[in-house]
């Protein structure tokens, strides 16, 4: 009897004896809110970055793509030129592949004892093909 005078006196007597506070105070859910808040402007900033940089991973793939492409149609041109023409490497010419953004350059190429690259004026039998988009590049070297 005692603990339910207690009870009915500490909660101002509006709660029948015997039971406990029922529901949320407004501190309680101003607290939830806030607190949600920061939580729902930390995630939106994660996304708004996530969403602005969403784009370069597709550009890089679409350049190594358009080299692949350019690269691919080289090959098999030198190919198809190989096979009508012994000397394929010294009249070899692949810069009209350059454009839309597309750069071809090519050398003739050789390498000294060291295993050193360097360049040839005529009569070398390797070719040095490289195509750059961008920051991405491909190169092949070419021989007969």
């Amino acid at each position: 009897m005692k603990r339910q005078q207690r009870l009915a006196r500490s909660t101002g007597g509006s709660f029948p004896a015997g039971r406990g506070e029922c529901g949320l105070t407004l501190i309680e859910i101003v607290t939830t809110l806030v607190i949600a808040g920061i939580l729902m402007s930390i995630f939106a900033r994660y996304m708004a970055t996530s969403t602005v940089h969403s784009q370069a991973p597709l550009d890089m793939v679409h350049n190594e793509l358009l080299i692949q492409q350019v690269m691919e149609q080289i090959i098999a041109d030198y190919r198809e030129a190989l096979a009508n023409d012994t000397f394929a490497v010294a009249t070899a010419s692949y810069t009209g592949y350059s454009g839309n953004g597309t750069t071809v350059t090519q050398g003739q190429i050789a390498f000294n004892g060291n295993g050193d690259e360097t360049s040839c004026a005529s009569g070398c039998r390797l070719l040095k093909v490289t195509v750059s988009r961008g920051m991405h590049s491909a190169l092949v070297v070419l021989s007969q």
